[in-house]
Parts: C-alpha cells; structure tokens; sequence
C-alpha cells in the first residue's frame, strides 16, 4: 500500500465522521449529545 491508497481508505472508512468536522453536528458528537450549556462550554 502507498501513502495515496492509504488516504484514500483512511477517507472511505471515515466518511461519516470526516464530514461532520467543522459542521453544526461536530459540537454535538464532541458533547455526547448532551446540548446543555456545561459540556458545550
């Protein structure tokens, strides 16, 4: 495998994930769900 193969799978197997970083569902995932203003501060 080369480092491009390696990226490239590294994508597929965190689509979900990757998309969500820098989105509104981000502080949700990083809170547990949890909307409460002590784990989002």
């Amino acid at each position: 495998m080369d480092p491009n193969e390696l990226v490239e799978v590294v994508r597929e197997d965190n689509h979900t994930a990757l998309s969500r970083l820098g989105s509104a569902k981000a502080l949700y995932a990083d809170t547990g769900g949890d909307m409460d203003a002590e784990p989002v501060l």
